[in-house]
């Protein structure tokens, strides 16, 4: 999620999808908060391990969120090569949606049916008191397998013992 309310998240987020990338032996990556875009290729990194930056961005990064809409633009145009059973879907939001929450509970119901699991990073789960009320929170929570704070080094290494498959 490249949204605003994203944004003081948005750097590490994309340090775990870049390690992701180098450790695993097939991981995709894609941006969204209006529209969905891949990067994979821009994030993989250098010989020296730098964090690349990403250029071309548009509606994709720093404005609102719709990810139902977003969600359903990656299963149309990717569907047919992705997820399978054996995807784990993994997607760092807040939930903080403006999108139809019809369609994002569909999306979200079509990626859990094909994948392995579905993983949901949200950086509020560390706040104190913090509670999942959003529509999109709503609306994405009976799809979700794991939904996890994930907001820092440790965050992220509790989460990979917590990772398990459906199938």
């Amino acid at each position: 999620d490249g949204s605003r309310s994203m944004a003081p998240f948005a750097g590490r987020f994309l340090q775990f999808a870049c390690a992701l990338i180098r450790k695993a032996r097939h991981v995709e990556v894609f941006l969204f908060s209006t529209d969905i875009r891949r990067v994979t290729d821009q994030l993989r990194m250098d010989g020296k391990g730098r964090l690349p930056s990403l250029t071309g961005l548009g509606a994709e990064w720093d404005g609102g969120t719709r990810i139902g809409e977003s969600l359903e633009c990656f299963l149309r145009e990717y569907g047919r090569f992705m997820p399978d059973r054996d995807s784990l879907v993994m997607i760092a939001s807040d939930g903080l949606d403006t999108g139809e929450t019809d369609l994002l509970s569909r999306s979200m119901a079509e990626l859990h049916r094909r994948s392995a699991g579905v993983i949901w990073l949200n950086p509020l789960l560390s706040l104190r008191g913090y509670r999942p009320e959003t529509k999109g929170m709503k609306a994405a929570l009976p799809y979700i397998d794991i939904f996890s704070e994930a907001c820092d080094p440790p965050s992220f290494r509790k989460l990979a013992k917590r990772i398990s498959f459906r199938r």
